[in-house]
Parts: C-alpha cells; sequence; structure tokens
C-alpha cells in the first residue's frame, strides 16, 4: 500500500528536525528593475532572485517515517545550494512521527544549503500548527503557496514522498473486500490515494490520505516536475489528473522499497546544473536497485511529460470506443518462468501489483493482448513515444509475490474486465481520465 517497509541500516541524524532557527530575510520579493516609464519601460521586468527552487514533500507520519527522516540527511550529504539571494533553493517540508501517533507534531518547512566552509545547514523557515496535517490537499495547498510567495523563482520542482496507492480511494487498497462505499461522493467524506497521516491509536486511529485530483487542484502554480517516491503512482489515471499543472512527472507503476530514491544525488541533479534533469533522478534509482541483490533487486519507474497526456487521451478513447467488446473480454493469464536466476511468475497482460491487487495493468499491454492490430495501436503508440521520456525496471518484482517485467509502456491503467466491484467501477467514472476516455462507459 505505499512504500514497502524494510529494516534499515541506516541511523537517523542525532541533530532533530526542529532544531535550526531562521536565519535573516535573504528572501524578500525583488522589485522591478526600474521605475521609469515611457520606451524603456516595456522591456523591463521583475527579476526573479531565484533561478530553481526544489521542494521535498516529506509527508511521514506513518511506518515509514524514520525512512523518511534518513531521506531527508541524505539529502544533506550531496549538493547543497548556497544560500545567496541570487541561488537556486533547496527546501524540505516534513512531518514525521517522534513518539508514536498520539503525539501531534507541528509540520516544518526548513531550507537547506552549503555554507563558504562547507557545513550543511538547516534553517527552520515556517511552523505549522501540530495538528496540521500533511496529507491534506489544503496544507499541500498552503505549503505550496508560501513557497511561491516567499522564494519567487524561475522554475519550481516537487519531490513527494510518503504511501501512495495511484487512483484508488482511501483505504481500498488493503481493505477492498469489506470496503464501504457509502456517501463516496458526499464532499464530507473525501477519498484519498496519496500521502498518509495517521492519527491516534487502536480503535481511534484514523488515518487521512490525499486524493490525487483534490492534490493536482491545489497546486498554486505550475511545477516543472513533480516526482513521487511512492507506491503503485505511475499510473496513467494520476497523470492525467495532474496535467494543466505539471510539465514532468516521474513515478513508479510497482510498489517502491522504503529507501526510496538516492537522495544523496537528487538535488545536484535537480540543482547543481544548468537545467534540472527529472530523467536522471529516476535513472539514478533504478541504478540503485540493479545493484542490489534478493528481493532487494525490484524496482520500476518512467518519467512522462504531461503536456502530451491529452493526445494519449484522445488516442484512448478512440481504442476503447472502436474495441470495447474486445478489452471488456480480456482475461489475465500467467506462467512459471526463470529470469534473472529466479523463479517468477509471466502475468499477462503486464501487471504493476503484488499479491491480489488487481488494480494495475500496463496501458499498452491490455491493449495489444485484446487483440488490437499493431496498426490501430499506431496513433496511442505516437502518443507514448512523445509523453514517456524514460522507462526502466529490474528484470523482476520479487517483493510478496514475485514477477516478470515483460511489456512496459511506462504507465499503469485499471483494466474493468477484471473488476467485480460495481462501486469501484462507479467511483472510476468520476476520475477526469475516465471522464476524456470513455474506459468505463
Amino acid at each position: 500500500m505505499g512504500k514497502i517497509v524494510r529494516i534499515l541500516a541506516a541511523c537517523l541524524l542525532s541533530a532533530g528536525l526542529l532544531s535550526c532557527t531562521k536565519d535573516g530575510n535573504f528572501d524578500a520579493p525583488a522589485t522591478p528593475s526600474s521605475g521609469k516609464t515611457g520606451p524603456d519601460a516595456a522591456s523591463r521586468s521583475v527579476v526573479k532572485p531565484h533561478g530553481r527552487v526544489m521542494l521535498l514533500y516529506s509527508a511521514g507520519f506513518h511506518n515509514l517515517s524514520a525512512p523518511q527522516k534518513t531521506n531527508i540527511a541524505e539529502l544533506e550529504q550531496g549538493f547543497l545550494p548556497r544560500k545567496l539571494r541570487n541561488d537556486n533553493v533547496l527546501l524540505v517540508f516534513a512531518r514525521n512521527t517522534t513518539n508514536g501517533y498520539d503525539k501531534p507534531v507541528s509540520p516544518v518547512l526548513i531550507r537547506l544549503s552549503r555554507s563558504a566552509d562547507g557545513k550543511a545547514c538547516r534553517d527552520t523557515v515556517k511552523t505549522w500548527p501540530e495538528e496540521t496535517l500533511a496529507s491534506d490537499p489544503g496544507t499541500f495547498h498552503d505549503v505550496l503557496a508560501y513557497v511561491k510567495d516567499q522564494y519567487p523563482a524561475e522554475q519550481y520542482g516537487v519531490v513527494f514522498s510518503s504511501h501512495g496507492t495511484g487512483w484508488l480511494p482511501q483505504g481500498y487498497y488493503s481493505n477492498a473486500s469489506s470496503y464501504i462505499f457509502e456517501d463516496w461522493s458526499a464532499s464530507r467524506r473525501p477519498y484519498r490515494s496519496a500521502g498518509m497521516d495517521v492519527t491516534g491509536t487502536g480503535a481511534k486511529q484514523v488515518i487521512t490520505e490525499m486524493d490525487i485530483e483534490k492534490m493536482a487542484a491545489a497546486i498554486p502554480m505550475h511545477l516543472d516536475y513533480f516526482l513521487f517516491d511512492a507506491c503503485l503512482m505511475g499510473c496513467v489515471e494520476v497523470a492525467y489528473a495532474f496535467r494543466d499543472k505539471v510539465s514532468v512527472m516521474g513515478f513508479s507503476p510497482t510498489e517502491v522499497l522504503s529507501e526510496g530514491f538516492d537522495y544523496t544525488k537528487m538535488a545536484e541533479l535537480l540543482l547543481g546544473g544548468e537545467a534540472a534533469d527529472p530523467t536522471a533522478v529516476c535513472r539514478t534509482y533504478l541504478e540503485k536497485y540493479l545493484t542490489k541483490t534478493g528481493s532487494y533487486k525490484s524496482a520500476s519507474t518512467a518519467v512522462v511529460d504531461l503536456r502530451h497526456m491529452d493526445e494519449v487521451a484522445a488516442a484512448c478513447a478512440n481504442l476503447f470506443s472502436q474495441y470495447r467488446q474486445k478489452i471488456a473480454s480480456v482475461r489475465r493469464s500467467s506462467e512459471t518462468v526463470e529470469s534473472d536466476g529466479q523463479r517468477v511468475t509471466k502475468y499477462t497482460p503486464q501487471n504493476y501489483y503484488t499479491g491480489d491487487h488487481r488494480w494495475f495493468y500496463d496501458l499498452r499491454d491490455i491493449l495489444v493482448t485484446a487483440g488490437i492490430p499493431n496498426e490501430d495501436l499506431a496513433e496511442l503508440d505516437r502518443a507514448l513515444a512523445k509523453t514517456v521520456l524514460y522507462e526502466g525496471h529490474t528484470p523482476n518484482f520479487l517483493v510478496t509475490t514475485p514477477f516478470l517485467f515483460h511489456s512496459c509502456s511506462g504507465m499503469s491503467m485499471f483494466l474493468p474486465s477484471d473488476n467485480t466491484d460495481k462501486d469501484l467501477a462507479s467511483y472510476y467514472r468520476t476520475l477526469s481520465w475516465n471522464k476524456a476516455t470513455g474506459l468505463i462507459p
């Protein structure tokens, strides 16, 4: 259901996240370079004090709190920008546990930088009330709006680290058989599928997650990239929901091990060069897991250009309409094969889930399995060629139920013919992707 928890050898640094204090004001809004009027005025504009801003949004008030704290510490081990007015900016919004879920913690926004003598610095620039939930679209909006206001920049990017269950409603992944859909359309009971905040313990425990449509709508400025370090977010339903707010998105169609991205290299790839390189972040993520053995050698990743998602939707809408009966007849098949020295299952169409959580199949392989001719897939293939900038995976995914990667187009999609839950189908109809493509009429 979110990042898969693994025992980490790394321990937390003794310095606490809340131990930093804010320095002087380095980020006052810029003013126009000239107050002149007349011929010269049209050529003058407000100069942005920063080139790029990277925000790590660490929604970690759950069982991944320890590795997420480690990720923040790993950021400090790599490249950090100087805290100069015209330099790039690295920010971390974090809400992590301290002594259990019944102990509220105030979320903080910190700025990471490197001092002139090479030391890593943490400066707390804002603190939120302790009852604030990180996995709430209101909080997500407030944090990004604050960043936009206080750190005017040419480009912004977000790395979101937490649990994730793709497009699924809150709690459905782990409780599908007894899930209650009553009032699912009511605003008082929104369903959510990204991030996680755990409140209380025992029978009083409440889990809050964030709806992908509301999450996308909460973004107050254009983002050049958005990287999900969370499970199962690499689905076409998520990509389509963010298409108007984000240029490039990186994510994983499968689950993600708890270590997540390679955070020691992340800031250099996003802030250290002449331009942010989110594809390189995802490539180094895959390279990290290709060096591992056993179940730890398990990863998938993709980078998509969301500016072409409408073309993908248009191509899919045509195919869904033309081949509705063929798609409805698709049934999952499986066989046991040898791969990378392991006995694994090859599922057709290509799956990205483990266990019996059968809501994530490869977008293109669903259509191939339906028997759609290559010539009729040409429009979709052209759209995917422009959209999917990078796709990579280990030979197998060996966690829980080992399976083979054999036909990966870069994004997963729901397979209606593998679903018997009418309520889930009704919920799916509300997604912007389904409204655009008519996958479920």
